[in-house]
């Protein structure tokens, strides 16, 4: 059972319903996030995550098991998991996304949930949100 569903099930049956509409707890940090930063939620961004698994083969084979239906997402723009050259515990996976509402239905599906569940279970994890630097400088307005 996924995360998400287990919350749900200790919920009151009005709640569960409120509760199905709102964002995934992860979405809901990176759309926090990005509102601090004054930087708004249906922009792309990218999601740095750091991965720290002594279950190195399982947290390998947890994202492969996701990759291939994650970048077949319309909203997915990347989606990349990097090992540690010096520490083979150590992960970086990149993820892309044009919105924060892609990023939310990412989590809600069935996959990802397994490979959140795997993260729960058998790793730490940091997340760090960014956004791309344009390439020139915006054009200001003449006051």
């Amino acid at each position: 059972m996924s995360f998400a569903a287990a919350l749900l099930l200790t919920l009151a049956p009005a709640q569960a319903e409120d509760a199905a509409a709102e964002l995934h707890p992860i979405a809901a940090t990176v759309k926090k996030s990005l509102e601090q930063g004054g930087m708004k939620a249906d922009r792309p961004f990218t999601l740095i995550v750091d991965v720290n698994c002594d279950d190195a083969k399982g947290a390998i084979a947890a994202y492969r098991g996701a990759a291939e239906k994650t970048r077949a997402e319309e909203g997915n723009m990347q989606y990349d998991l990097h090992r540690s050259a010096t520490e083979p515990s150590k992960f970086l996976l990149i993820e892309r996304w044009k919105s924060v509402d892609a990023l939310d239905q990412h989590l809600k599906a069935d996959y990802t949930a397994e490979y959140v569940g795997f993260l729960e279970a058998n790793a730490t994890i940091e997340l760090r949100v960014m956004r791309p630097v344009p390439k020139k400088a915006p054009k200001r307005k003449a006051k």
